[in-house]
């Protein structure tokens, strides 16, 4: 049996690992303006799939209500808005979740699973509920986390194992017997606040590296020096060369070349080295 499905999401591989997956077509997407980028507009038009640029929550709703007989249920992937009663008790709405539920919830998953250090991070299939999260758990997958991966890269090896999820799906739809994994109300984590990526002398130098690669989709951790904030955008560790002019460390363990924030010195022989992306207008 061949499912239609509303897409509801901002990523273009999102929606194309369903189009592209046998058992699905996708016949709508439904995206917030602000969050439109070319990949999501370029599968649409190669695969001729129209798509719904909606503003606000009224839009959303009136997208589905439009194409309500169009549609068997909606699949949900990288989507800025929370549904609510009148949505939920209408409409189907599967969730793809980037976390291996019923751990890490909430919006920003990623981040926290690389801040705790995972060497596996998963992606989750789940019944959208009234509570984020929270519903039943259809199917998940997990991948490796290597040391060289940024979120982004971590976010599309993650997504690879959608077409998977996807099968699964298909599965709980057609057998009555299909066992589910039970889901509960626990293992939420924050949003993201502009603190937990700071960095200065002081912070552990695994931490500097995962805060940065956790922000590789954006411009990187902040490190205050100077009055600026530099965003930072990679980081690795290096052999110090202490003979090197252009290098000068400052009394803070702080390395600067030609004035400008470097580094931070690890031990004698080594350094943390900042690839800088820019300089912002905030601190």
């Amino acid at each position: 049996m061949t499912y239609n499905v509303i897409y509801i999401g901002s990523s273009g591989r999102g929606c194309d690992y369903i189009n592209c997956h046998p058992e699905y077509n996708v016949v709508g997407v439904i995206c917030q303006r602000s969050m439109i980028d070319e990949e999501l507009l370029t599968c649409c038009y190669l695969r001729d799939v129209p798509i719904f640029e909606i503003n606000n929550y009224s839009d959303l709703k009136q997208a589905l209500e439009q194409n309500r007989n169009k549609f068997d249920f909606a699949i949900m992937f990288i989507f800025g808005m929370i549904l609510k009663e009148d949505i939920l008790d209408n409409f189907n709405v599967y969730n793809i979740h980037l976390g291996f539920l019923p751990s890490y919830k909430g919006r920003n998953s990623t981040f926290h699973a690389t801040m705790r250090g995972e060497k596996r991070v998963g992606i989750s299939l789940h019944k959208a509920v009234l509570k984020i999260d929270e519903g039943v758990i259809i199917s998940r997958k997990s991948v490796p986390y290597y040391f060289w991966m940024g979120e982004m890269a971590l976010r599309q090896s993650a997504a690879e194992q959608i077409p998977n999820l996807l099968t699964d799906l298909a599965r709980y739809m057609e057998d009555p017997d299909y066992e589910t994994i039970a889901n509960n109300s626990e293992s939420y984590y924050p949003p993201i606040t502009a603190s937990m990526l700071e960095i200065n002398e002081n912070t552990p130098v695994k931490d500097v590296m995962n805060i940065i690669r956790s922000q590789d989709f954006y411009h990187g951790g902040r490190f205050i020096y100077g009055g600026a904030t530099y965003l930072i955008k990679e980081a690795k560790v290096s052999l110090f060369n202490t003979a090197d002019p252009d290098l000068v460390e400052t009394s803070d363990r702080i390395i600067l070349k030609n004035g400008r924030p470097f580094g931070i010195r690890i031990n004698d022989s080594h350094y943390l080295q900042f690839k800088i992306d820019r300089i912002a207008n905030f601190i």
